[in-house]
């Protein structure tokens, strides 16, 4: 007797965001506080504020080393395995990069919220258009933005 198997395939999550000024307005205050606060500690060369995120790049190339997002349920597009997130502002950083390395070792411990120190690298997501860059993330709250 034959038997089926069932493979199930593991995508990695991703999310296409919709324009920063349809997400609630709690949260896109976080979040641009969080992009002026990366951008006061990185210099104003690299950090871009994009149509529906703020993109922070590497010095020497174009690469994406970090973003900062808001997620709304039912608001833009999630794909693949897409995490149980609550509702709010994002910080990503990437994972797969030497300069996500120095981001986690060198500017979050002493410059932006402790929290972000904890993050889970291997927990990723990534963001539209490049959907297989993946990125660590963290939920920013008002408490752990101070």
């Amino acid at each position: 007797m034959a038997t089926a198997t069932i493979q199930i395939l593991h995508t990695f999550p991703s999310y296409q965001t919709i324009p920063i000024e349809e997400y609630s307005q709690e949260f896109q205050g976080l979040a641009h506080r969080l992009f002026q606060r990366v951008s006061d500690i990185i210099g104003t060369h690299q950090p871009k504020e994009c149509r529906g995120s703020y993109s922070i790049f590497a010095a020497a190339a174009s690469s994406t080393v970090a973003k900062i997002i808001i997620y709304e349920a039912g608001k833009g597009k999630v794909n693949g395995d897409w995490p149980d997130l609550r509702n709010g502002a994002y910080a990503l950083v990437r994972a797969n990069h030497e300069i996500g390395d120095r981001i986690w070792n060198d500017l979050l411990p002493a410059q932006l919220p402790a929290e972000l120190d904890r993050a889970n690298r291997d927990m990723t997501i990534g963001v539209a258009p490049n959907h297989s860059e993946q990125f660590a993330y963290i939920r920013v709250t008002e408490q752990n933005l101070l």
